[in-house]
């Protein structure tokens, strides 16, 4: 699996419909199998459930932060 782009305690975008994006903090890292790769999953908070989110689903670090 690659290096997840995100660490715990960032703020993401998430694009939505045409023009809408939200900003959430990221809650954790996990990951994904699909087929037969794993790819890191960004966990989000909705509400008072956690979801999971590609990497590829996020428009933006609106934080603008590097991770080595």
């Amino acid at each position: 699996m690659s290096k997840p782009k995100f660490q715990k305690g960032d703020l993401v975008k998430l694009q939505y419909g045409k023009s809408n994006s939200t900003t959430w903090i990221v809650e954790g890292i996990g990951s994904k199998e699909i087929n037969g790769k794993v790819f890191p999953l960004i966990m989000i908070r909705l509400g008072d459930r956690i979801h999971g989110v590609l990497e590829n689903e996020i428009i933006l670090d609106s934080a603008q932060q590097e991770h080595d």
